[in-house]
Parts: C-alpha cells; sequence; structure tokens
C-alpha cells in the first residue's frame, strides 16, 4: 500500500494508525477492507494525475475517514437528565408488555401470581441493566477503543436478549432439578390443601428471585468473557449499528429507548413463558 501511494507522487501514515492519532483494534480490524479500497484508489490516483494529499488523508481513518465523521461526539449512556430519562421510559414500556401478556392469557394468571412472576424479570433486569453499563464503561475505557459506552450497550443488548435467553432458559432447568422447585410455583414445602395462588408463601418467592439473578448474572460473565475474547470483531459491529446516527442524544434514544424496547419485549415474554409455572394451584407441590 505505501508503495502504491508513493507511486501516485505521496506518502502514507503507518498502517492501523492516523495521522497524529494513537493505534486502534477498531483500525486493525478494518484494514483488509480499507487496504482494498486504498489500493484502487492509488492506482486510479496515479492514472488520473490526482494529487497524492488526497490519498494521504483518506488513510486517515480517525480523523478523515467515513468510519471517523459517523461519530462526531461521544455518547454516554448517563447523558445528564435525558439519560435517566429515557431509562425510566424504558421501564415503564417494558412491564407495560407485560401486563399487555397477561391481558391476552387463557387461563389468565391472578393477579398477584402474576407480580410475583413479574418481579423475577424487574429483579433480574435491574441486574442485567447495572451489569450491562458496566460493561460499557470497561470496555469504552480500553485503550485503543474507538466505540463509545451506547455502541458497547447496543451490543450487550442484542446479545441478551437473543442468546442469553437461552442461556437463562438452559440454567433455569439445571436449577429446578438441582434445587427441586418448579419456577412460579409458590406453593409451601408440602401439600397444605392450601389454594397457593391466593395465598402464595413469599419465602418460596425469595428464593426463587434470589436463583433467578444468580442465573442472569452467570450468563452475564458468559457473555462479558465471550466479548472480551473476540472485542474487535464486537467493536466493529457496535460501531457499524450505531455510530451511523451522528447526533448524540438520538443516539441514546436509539441505543437506550428503541432498541431494548423492541428487544427487551421479546426478552421479557420468552422469559415469561418459561419462568410463570405451567400447572394449577391443585397441582402437587414439589419441596423447595
Amino acid at each position: 500500500l505505501k508503495f502504491l501511494v508513493q507511486r501516485a507522487g505521496g506518502t502514507s501514515p503507518p498502517l492501523g494508525r492516523s495521522a497524529g492519532g494513537p493505534s486502534s483494534p477498531f483500525l486493525m480490524a478494518v484494514v483488509p477492507l480499507h487496504y482494498r479500497i486504498c489500493t484502487v484508489l492509488a492506482v486510479l490516483g496515479g492514472a488520473m494525475q490526482l494529487h497524492p494529499s488526497h490519498l494521504v488523508d483518506f488513510l486517515s481513518l480517525e480523523e478523515h475517514s467515513m468510519f471517523g465523521q459517523l461519530a462526531p461526539e461521544k455518547c454516554r449512556i448517563l447523558d445528564g437528565w435525558w439519560g435517566y430519562a429515557v431509562q425510566g421510559l424504558l421501564f415503564f414500556v417494558c412491564f407495560g408488555s407485560l401486563i399487555l401478556k397477561r391481558q391476552m392469557e387463557i387461563p389468565q394468571r391472578t393477579w398477584t401470581v402474576f407480580f410475583l412472576d413479574s418481579s423475577k424479570q424487574i429483579a433480574g433486569a435491574t441486574v442485567i441493566h447495572i451489569l450491562n453499563m458496566l460493561c460499557a464503561w470497561y470496555f469504552a475505557d480500553m485503550e485503543g477503543a474507538t466505540a463509545d459506552e451506547c455502541a458497547w450497550y447496543w451490543i450487550n443488548i442484542m446479545i441478551d436478549t437473543t442468546v442469553g435467553v437461552l442461556i437463562c432458559w438452559g440454567l433455569l432447568r439445571v436449577t429446578e432439578q438441582l434445587f427441586g422447585y418448579d419456577s412460579g410455583h409458590y406453593g409451601k414445602g408440602a401439600s397444605t390443601g392450601i389454594d397457593w395462588e391466593k395465598d402464595p408463601d413469599y419465602g418460596t418467592w425469595l428464593h426463587q428471585i434470589i436463583i433467578w439473578c444468580g442465573i442472569v448474572c452467570t450468563m452475564k460473565a458468559i457473555v462479558v468473557l465471550v466479548m472480551w475474547l473476540y472485542s474487535a470483531e464486537w467493536e466493529v459491529l457496535a460501531i457499524l449499528a450505531t455510530h451511523w446516527i451522528a447526533d448524540r442524544k438520538m443516539r441514546l434514544l436509539f441505543v437506550m429507548l428503541i432498541t431494548p424496547t423492541v428487544m427487551n419485549i421479546f426478552q421479557f415474554w420468552a422469559q415469561d413463558a418459561f419462568l410463570k409455572f405451567k400447572g394449577t394451584a391443585t397441582t402437587p407441590e414439589v419441596k423447595v
């Protein structure tokens, strides 16, 4: 590449480093594509007698290329009152979707059982949300990182609400076998003749919430490990998926409201299907 640029009459900056800028894993990840584009431009530039500075400017990815211009402002997930307002609205939208799902059920759960089931999702979602923000801050602050906090948060959301749901389902089934309980069944340990749907045992419910929070934390640990091992590839995807929105606040809206609204509704509905109890109040109880 350097030879081709020099043939056109100019010089190139070191590969993977912009003029006056630090090296970046993202830049190294896109070098093969960038190399091919620059090779074509260098040949055409020599044939068309273009000024070599045009080619050198194109090589300065971080300041002059399309990759650098896609995100003129860094997006932060806690961006003042706007960030908190977006997150509050997300909570009400997602919880409202669970109420809609309950209204569409045949037969319907009692409101008591529904709120006990939903509380597990709310607790788990709160834990995941905090962990996702910590992950976004960590990966955005890594040396040489190009993607901002919003980009990394978007990647976390997409993985958690797809592959993460499958992992949680598998871990839930394992814990049911290990600890001898049925998710969504809030009766006491022995058959008492009491209708547990009308008079649930809140100790059993608390145990299930603790187990579910442990499940989502285990899932998150697996996801973070995969993200860390292939951080360069995930960073490319994160930038392509979010940095096309130039306005910082609109990008935050896309990352923290639009995407989570769609994906979290799917996640909540899918998880609710395997978290709730499939039997009836007269089903024999299993000791927790």
